[in-house]
Order: structure tokens, then C-alpha cells, then sequence
């Protein structure tokens, strides 16, 4: 799954050529790559018909942004029926700024307020919201058993 923002000037902009697969998660033959427009992995995309054509009723979950994308798509995930793997060792994200901080904010002042959230906390509170209602928190070790 690929985050898209076509024509956005920003990293996620396909005509920069950065948004790809990482080394070593290229997809095999015949697996589907499939791209999304939106902070979840089901409404733009298909998945859920993929998903259950195949007859799938749990998924994993991981990626970038912890409490945004990942944490979006797992909420989603479970709505829609399926059971959900949360692996937070296998997510990414970054500290939080307060309600009002400008986004363009440099890191080191974002660092400097005392109100912003760091990434750690951000992680630590996104569990706390799925686990037992949305999802089971799970090491990486555990979503490959």
C-alpha cells in the first residue's frame, strides 16, 4: 500500500519517484500494489473487496504515521468486521505539536515547547485508544506466528 498525493510538490507526490516500495518490501509477482488518496487503507483503494474475495478476515497493520494513517486504517479495519493486528514496532511517526502550532514549525522549535507530544508518547497513547476496542497490540514477532 502506497500513500499518494498527485501533483502535491511533496513527498508523496509520485512524480518525485520517492513514493515506491522500500528496499526489500518489493511486492512478488502477481501481488497487487495498491495506492491510497486517503489516511486509511480502505476507502480509496479496494482493499476490502481484495480482502474479501480472498476470503481474508484478519489483517495487520503497520506503516507510517502512528496515530494518523496506521491508526485510521485500523479503526476502519475493524468497522468494516475484521480482526486486527496493531504491530506498533512496525509503525513510524513523529512528535506532535500542541492544538494552534503552525505545521511548517522547525523541528527543534516544535522540540522546545514543552506542549508538544514526542513521537514516543504519540505511539504510547495510540495503543491505549485501539487496544481492547479496535485492535490487539501486537510485537512484530507475534503478527508473523
Amino acid at each position: 500500500m502506497l500513500h499518494v498525493e498527485e501533483g502535491s510538490g511533496n513527498a508523496f507526490d509520485p512524480a518525485l519517484g520517492l513514493v515506491r516500495p522500500l528496499d526489500g518490501l518489493e511486492p512478488s509477482e502477481g501481488e497487487p500494489v495498491l495506492t491510497k488518496t486517503a489516511h486509511n487503507a480502505f476507502t480509496t483503494t479496494g482493499l476490502h473487496r481484495l480482502l474479501t474475495e480472498r476470503g481474508i478476515t484478519e489483517v495487520s497493520v503497520c506503516g507510517i504515521r502512528t496515530e494518523q494513517c496506521v491508526e485510521t486504517t485500523a479503526r476502519v479495519a475493524s468497522d468494516l468486521g475484521f480482526s486486527v493486528l496493531f504491530v506498533t514496532e512496525a509503525t513510524a511517526t513523529h512528535p506532535l505539536g500542541a492544538p494552534g502550532t503552525p505545521p511548517e514549525l522547525p523541528l527543534d522549535e516544535l522540540l522546545a515547547d514543552p506542549r508538544t507530544l514526542p513521537a514516543e508518547e504519540v505511539i504510547r497513547r495510540t495503543e491505549y485508544a485501539l487496544s481492547g476496542r479496535f485492535a490487539r497490540i501486537v510485537t512484530i514477532g507475534e503478527a508473523l506466528d
